[in-house]
């Protein structure tokens, strides 16, 4: 069963993709004008090929940005552990640009940069450029959080729920819940990275919650429609919902209409 709202979603995502490939390729082309006028100026050989290669470490930040896009609903809101990321982010860059560098090299070039000297100058020319990138990249992530979180209609709604776990209790903010399924005697409230368990009932809670913001798609669960990623049909009426945590909710044809007209 073909699903339009997903289509335009998909369609939206090839968008800014199409956009950030033609972004990059425009720095190529500048990197190697950049390149041209200094040879010029300089009066040395220039290599169309060389410069080309060396520029095409731009093109780079499109896998590793997608890879980050795919994991990114494990990354934690501790800074510590999103400069962490970071790091990683941008030594990958610097490892597949040697890499390529060094492969590259060989393959089309009389002489062949070592990848131990494609990593020292990578680093030494153009890691801050990885740096900010990544961290803008982890940043936004991090906004983009916050905002989809941010409830529409908050009048009369919790916004925080105090679940009581062993002898403490703890607080769990409302906008970082993922979806909310029946585990008798209690429900199981997912958050990104956590599951709690909530002494009440689906039919209580839904009452507490935004139903902007928290629908339900089955009569043992509720998702938050902020965290929902897609939705693919199981060809029987039924669907499964896939969540930003990576986790997959059912939802049952009695409630997909309202489902479907909310996702968009």
């Amino acid at each position: 069963m073909n699903n339009p709202m997903m289509t335009i979603s998909q369609l939206l995502e090839k968008k800014k993709l199409f956009l950030l490939v033609i972004a990059l390729s425009v720095l190529v082309l500048m990197g190697i004008a950049q390149d041209y006028l200094e040879a010029s100026f300089h009066q040395y050989s220039f290599y169309i090929s060389e410069s080309l290669l060396f520029k095409s470490f731009w093109l780079f930040f499109i896998p590793v940005a997608w890879f980050f896009t795919r994991f990114e609903y494990l990354l934690s809101n501790k800074w510590y552990l999103r400069l962490l990321t970071v790091f990683l982010l941008s030594l990958a860059h610097v490892i597949l640009f040697a890499l390529t560098l060094h492969f590259m090299s060989a393959l089309s070039l009389p002489h062949t940069y070592s990848f131990i000297w494609a990593v020292k100058k990578t680093i030494a020319e153009d890691v801050y450029k990885y740096i900010a990138f990544y961290g803008l990249l982890v940043y936004w992530n991090s906004r983009n959080q916050t905002v989809a979180a941010a409830p529409v209609s908050e009048a009369g709604y919790e916004k925080v729920l105090l679940i009581a776990s062993g002898k403490k209790n703890i607080t769990v903010p409302v906008s970082e819940i993922t979806c909310i399924v029946s585990d008798s005697p209690y429900i199981a409230v997912y958050t990104r990275h956590e599951k709690h368990l909530y002494n009440s009932s689906l039919k209580e809670l839904m009452l507490k919650l935004d139903p902007v913001v928290f629908i339900k798609v089955h009569r043992s669960s509720i998702v938050n429609i902020r965290q929902v990623v897609s939705f693919k049909s199981r060809l029987n009426g039924d669907y499964d919902i896939e969540l930003k945590n990576g986790k997959t909710v059912r939802m049952s044809r009695s409630f997909s209409k309202d489902f479907r007209q909310r996702f968009q």
